[in-house]
């Protein structure tokens, strides 16, 4: 199984390698929105799991909600919507995992519009279900 973990936070990371330690899969670590469009780019239909924070540093933290870039989680998922067919990956599973509501709202929005599996599940939650 390929994993591609999106978030800002080192703790996040380590959460989600703790959870997976000692099965076969392989986890893509981004920190940022330019690194996890290059990895989308490069290999768009190879990973079957994405967590997807929205917050990506502190300059998007505080987004326009009606700016049409920040380079925010929003962003990585209008990237999907628009570059990725979510029949060339059947078994891909979105989990938007960002602490700010508004962001991971719109997120699972723009993913089950476009026809992707995609789950609301904020990080906390994630914490105690995985």
């Amino acid at each position: 199984m390929r994993i591609l973990v999106v978030d800002d936070m080192q703790e996040r990371h380590d959460f989600f390698r703790k959870a997976y330690n000692g099965m076969d899969d392989i986890i893509v670590q981004s920190y940022d929105y330019d690194n996890a469009i290059l990895e989308l780019a490069s290999t768009p239909t190879a990973f079957d799991l994405m967590f997807l924070d929205h917050d990506l540093s502190l300059e998007s933290l505080m987004c326009d909600p009606h700016s049409t870039y920040e380079k925010t989680g929003s962003d990585i998922a209008n990237y999907i919507a628009r570059e990725i067919n979510p029949l060339d990956c059947p078994n891909l599973e979105i989990y938007c995992h960002s602490m700010n509501p508004y962001g991971r709202t719109n997120m699972v929005k723009i993913l089950k519009k476009a026809g992707f599996k995609t789950v609301d599940a904020s990080f906390i939650s994630m914490r105690f279900s995985l």
